[in-house]
């Protein structure tokens, strides 16, 4: 028997700090179009991914909400089981008279239909990257299944083919949560309190690219490439990755707290504040780096190369000025004291 459809509920905006996203009260995000605010305090409104999509466009007559999908680059999605994919058009409408209800949002040659998703993290389950992205338009009547992040229709309004790395470049304090951005050339991209936590960014080049206070907890950023980029403020937290280039970087103030960042080059790099606990950065190049470090005494240093009077070197302390060792340590700076004898 067909289940009853169910009403797509809207998403909401959601908010950041430097710490994590805290969400908001639910908003229609199809129809938002404010930017992105952020104060001198920690909180920063993120808008959502759709509605930066969407800002100064207009939905399709006839159709009452957007989505989008990622799709390969001919502009085809998943494979029917007998070696065809989904045809998805330029422009205009897909309809699959046939489809039917079911909790199931992924389609599949039984139920037929098409996912469309809401935001980032819905539309990375296709594996299809990041390049091409479908403006979709859908109405709610349609809505054969929901989940948290996509819903699966019977009709669909293809409204323009966007290219991914345009898109991106200009998505300063969007919500990109779960993004897949590897291997995006994202160089000069603004990103200046974005969330782009849990996303895969291996390969990806942000040279010279701004995110400040960006959210990046639990991104993959393997041999990223933020050469010259401007991370003041930025959460590294939780992040994991291989060889990332941070080559002249301004990580002021940033937070790599727990972060997994073996071989990473900081040479050069602006580190006066940047909050290294509990960090892994075994065989990394710090030298020449400038400015203090904080809680460098529990940073794995194992095997990095520091240069002399490095800031991930102790600042060293009179003998008995136990009140100075005390004020240092208690900010966070790598302090020890010197022998009496």
């Amino acid at each position: 028997m067909a289940l009853r459809k169910r009403r797509l509920r809207p998403q909401a905006p959601r908010t950041t700090g430097v710490m994590s996203p805290v969400p908001m009260p639910a908003s229609n995000p199809a129809t938002a179009t404010e930017g992105t605010t952020m104060p001198e305090t920690t909180t920063t409104t993120l808008k959502p991914f759709i509605a930066h999509l969407t800002e100064g466009r207009n939905l399709p007559d006839g159709f009452d909400t957007w989505g989008f999908k990622i799709v390969r680059a001919d502009l085809t999605t998943w494979d029917m089981g007998d070696g065809r994919r989904v045809q998805w058009p330029a422009t205009g409408l897909m309809e699959d008279p046939n489809a039917v209800a079911s909790p199931e949002v992924c389609p599949n040659t039984e139920i037929g239909g098409y996912a469309i998703a809401l935001d980032l993290r819905g539309a990375r389950d296709g594996q299809y990257g990041h390049a091409t992205i479908l403006l979709v338009a859908y109405n709610q009547a349609d809505v054969l299944a929901t989940a948290a992040h996509k819903v699966r229709v019977s009709k669909a309004h293809v409204g323009a083919v966007l290219h991914g790395t345009d898109v991106y470049k200009t998505a300063a304090g969007v919500d990109l949560a779960g993004a897949d951005l590897n291997g995006a050339d994202l160089r000069d991209a603004a990103f200046d309190g974005s969330d782009l936590s849990g996303a895969a960014l291996r390969g990806a080049r942000l040279e010279n690219a701004t995110l400040a206070g960006a959210n990046l907890t639990g991104a993959n950023v393997s041999r990223a490439v933020f050469t010259g980029a401007n991370l003041e403020g930025a959460n590294f937290t939780g992040a994991t990755g291989y060889h990332v280039m941070f080559t002249g970087a301004n990580l002021a103030g940033a937070v790599l707290t727990g972060a997994k960042l073996p071989g990473a080059s900081l040479h050069k790099a602006a580190v006066a504040g940047l909050n290294v606990d509990g960090t892994s950065l075994a065989r990394a190049n710090l030298k020449n780096t400038t400015g203090q470090v904080r809680n460098a005494s529990e940073a794995d240093l194992s095997n990095a190369v520091l240069s002399n009077g490095s800031p991930f070197r102790p600042l060293s302390v009179p003998a008995g000025r136990r009140d100075i060792l005390d004020a240092l340590t208690g900010c966070g700076v790598y302090a020890v004291m010197e022998d009496a004898s």
